[in-house]
């Protein structure tokens, strides 16, 4: 009489304790997820950056020729000044032969050269200077965020790495029998999260224009997709050698259609598109998940989407119905 309960009660604490193992997984992917957008985010912040120091150095060195102009003319007038006797410029030489009485405004129109011709020279070293002083303020401030962001990047480089390598650790410790329970709560939990997506897709926010046109590289966009399913997924790769993370794929399929130059991070991806409603997707469209805009799949119809998931996962065929699915973009 004893036993059966015995035996009920090992299958339910092996149920609760899957459900245990299935929350962290769930929560260290969507942490990792999260994590790697904000990488790629400050992958392109630091290109950017990169390309305005280059700029700064550039127009650095630009004003540094003009100071170098303007000392050399400074100091042609210097040595013209010795040479003459005092004349600040070999023009007032012909001074000495003009009558004061009769071409006394002659005089003064020379002399008026003459002086504001070094006048300006003068104007001109002040103000490279001060312009040349303010770039290298820029620039160097510009270096110190350059550094600060290079810091960022390598602390969330390890924060991802500590996150994938949990959710690994946690999947290949736990037993065989527990892990087929892990599983199958997986895809009851995906099965709920469909169709409660489903139902929610009337909440989330309509745009009120058209949608665009659809796009003439959609086809190929979704041919080079679906040609990468089962490439594994790897935070901050974008190519079929190294993998692909959410965004890498998207921006990579769409390379190979003929758009190069799509960002390579979701939440860049999602405010520089035009959006569009659920209901107008079309195959090639962009869809977009999570509040802070954290993962993205490329459409291909019946409510379906290729995409990359996670660390240990490959590039596969997906549902687009998941609970925190936000909207969608047309490239």
């Amino acid at each position: 009489m004893s036993v059966a309960p015995a035996s009920a009660d090992a299958i339910s604490d092996k149920k609760k304790r899957a459900a245990q193992i299935a929350d962290r997984i769930d929560a260290l992917n969507t942490k990792a997820e999260v994590l790697a957008e904000q990488y790629d985010k400050a992958q392109l912040d630091l290109a950017t950056l990169d390309a305005s120091i280059n700029a700064a150095v550039a127009k650095l060195a630009q004003r540094k020729a003009e100071i170098s102009l303007a000392q050399s003319q400074m100091g042609d007038w210097a040595l013209r000044t010795y040479i003459h006797g005092g004349l600040s410029d070999p023009l007032l030489g012909v001074l000495e032969g003009v009558g004061a009485a009769g071409d006394a405004a002659l005089r003064q129109g020379y002399l008026d050269i003459a002086v504001g011709r070094d006048q300006r020279s003068a104007d001109e070293l002040r103000r490279s200077r001060l312009d040349a002083e303010a770039v290298q303020a820029d620039l160097e401030g510009k270096r110190r965020d350059q550094a600060h962001l290079n810091a960022y990047i390598d602390t969330v480089q390890k924060q991802v790495e500590k996150a994938t390598a949990d959710a690994q650790h946690l999947l290949s410790t736990t037993e065989s029998q527990l892990y087929k329970l892990v599983q199958a709560e997986q895809a009851r939990r995906a099965a709920v999260a469909q169709a409660n997506a489903k139902n929610r897709i009337g909440l989330i926010k309509r745009v009120p224009h058209p949608p665009p046109p659809p796009s003439p590289g959609a086809a190929g966009a979704v041919a080079a997709a679906m040609s990468q399913i089962g490439v594994p997924y790897r935070w901050g790769a974008e190519t079929a050698d190294s993998g692909f993370d959410c965004s890498g794929l998207t921006a990579w399929a769409w390379s190979r259609a003929g758009r190069p130059g799509l960002p390579h991070n979701a939440y860049a991806q999602w405010i520089s598109l035009p959006h569009v409603n659920i209901e107008d997707l079309r195959p090639g469209d962009l869809v977009f998940f999570g509040g802070d805009v954290h993962h993205v799949g490329l459409y291909i119809g019946n409510g379906q989407m290729v995409h990359a998931p996670h660390t240990g996962a490959l590039v596969q065929i997906a549902s687009i119905y998941r609970p925190d699915l936000i909207g969608a973009a047309r490239v």
